[in-house]
């Protein structure tokens, strides 16, 4: 059946109950938000201490990096001393070599026995190569076991590099789901405040429909031109706005009381007939005596430059009413 031919309210009613329920069941609930912001929560914290621990592995990756650079700047230190100790040992050699040859060649031609000169500068010689080669094989130790410090320095800062990377990787992940729920936070809140919304204007309809057999020549209008918001009670309702504006009379009627009360403002009230009374409560100036006429419309006063509310009751046999289910469409936009 469509909805246009759903004439009686009972009928639009059920139908307005079906459609609502659909909606609730794919609502926003508070647990739901609940549940979002301690996830939240939970991810920030593990956020916080991932960041703390890639800063941790990064501080390792830069040590390891300029241990690294110190080593290799004396391991090249090393080598550099062990190449000359190296060339030392081979002109010792070549020395030592060039030295038999002469005194051979000498023993060949001259016939004579080597003498104590030779046999010392022979010793000084060999002493020297051997010194040489006994530095050289120490450094070359030192230098061996520079370079496997090196490769196991090296080794740590490719593992470093590659946790570091991972990490940030990781990082970047949880900020996805981090940032993902953060919006379906704001989701959540958006779609709770929007069923508050819902809820309150639900609830002021609903209110207005108990006003339904109420005939509509008994309906009030606002007493005011214009307004930003009106806030129902259990009795009364209260206008609040912004500019000084006249005051109107929102049915017609006659002015039984017009006067000031104490610190809240000025009250005027106004017989409709059938025991229904309307009553206006404010800072407000009028000039209307007892028994006034006025017809609906009617301008009754204005309101002061310090007021910013206005409060409107509707009464019968002097018992305050649902004020809202006494007031036209257009008194009550704005809820």
């Amino acid at each position: 059946m469509a909805l246009s031919k759903l004439k009686h309210p009972i009928f639009v009613m059920l139908f307005f109950l079906v459609f609502l329920g659909v909606s609730i069941a794919n609502a926003a609930t508070p647990g739901q938000l609940a549940q979002s912001r301690g996830a939240i929560m939970q991810l920030g914290a593990r956020l916080n201490g991932l960041e703390k621990t890639l800063g941790q592995h990064n501080d390792k990756y830069i040590s390891a990096v300029e241990k690294i650079r110190l080593l290799e700047t004396d391991v090249t230190t090393y080598q550099q001393r062990l190449a000359s100790v190296r060339m030392d040992a081979l002109k010792r050699e070549q020395e030592m070599a060039a030295i038999l040859r002469s005194h051979a060649l000498s023993m060949v031609e001259d016939e004579v026995v080597p003498d104590a000169a030779y046999h010392a500068l022979t010793i000084e010689n060999r002493s020297k190569a051997q010194a040489a080669v006994q530095e050289a094989q120490a450094l070359e130790k030192i230098v061996g076991e520079f370079q496997e410090r090196l490769d196991l320095l090296r080794r740590d800062e490719q593992e470093l590099l590659k946790l570091s990377a991972d990490l940030d990787t990781k990082k970047k992940q949880m900020t996805e789901i981090y940032l993902a729920k953060l919006d379906e936070r704001q989701r959540l809140e958006t779609d709770l405040q929007k069923q508050k919304i819902s809820t309150r204007i639900k609830t002021v309809r609903k209110e207005e429909s108990l006003g339904l057999n109420i005939p509509a020549e008994l309906k009030f209008g606002s007493p005011l031109e214009s307004w930003a918001e009106v806030l129902p009670s259990e009795k009364g309702v209260t206008y609040k706005f912004g500019k000084l504006q006249p005051l109107h009379a929102p049915r017609a009627g006659r002015v039984i009381y017009n006067g000031d009360l104490a610190s809240y403002g000025k009250v005027l009230m106004i017989d409709h007939g059938n025991d229904i009374r309307s009553v206006m409560l404010g800072r407000f100036t009028s000039s209307l005596e007892k028994n006034t006429n006025v017809k609906a419309g009617d301008t009754l006063g204005h309101t002061d430059s310090s007021a910013e509310s206005l409060y409107f009751e509707v009464r019968k046999k002097n018992v305050a009413q649902k004020t809202i289910h006494w007031m036209d469409q257009r008194a009550t936009s704005k809820i």
